[in-house]
């Protein structure tokens, strides 16, 4: 996976499922990201993400050691346990339709 500074909603386009994606622009090291926005099958409200199981994203994750990582989910997707190993990266929250209210 590779990061792209997006400016403007305009750099995005459609990528796999539809899901926006930047196509090109200025490059960025994980390293400089601050805000991670990451998707999961489920989460609990302590931040455990159940991801597809390959540990994609956790590998990323532990690179970007400046980020502030969300999860992002329907509130269907909260769960109240999530089997967790060594490797797992927790989110600092989990950002759902009904938070807040």
């Amino acid at each position: 996976m590779e990061f792209y500074r997006v400016t403007h909603h305009s750099q995005l386009s459609p990528g796999a499922f539809d899901i926006l994606e930047p196509r090109e622009g200025e490059a960025v090291s994980s390293s400089e990201i601050n805000t991670i926005m990451c998707p999961g099958l489920a989460f609990t409200k302590i931040g455990q993400r159940m991801g597809q199981g390959g540990g994609f994203y956790d590998r990323l994750l532990e690179k970007a050691t400046a980020a502030h990582i969300y999860g992002a989910c329907f509130d269907e997707q909260i769960v109240q346990e999530i089997p967790e190993e060594s490797h797992d990266q927790r989110m600092l929250e989990i950002l759902h339709p009904s938070l807040g209210s």
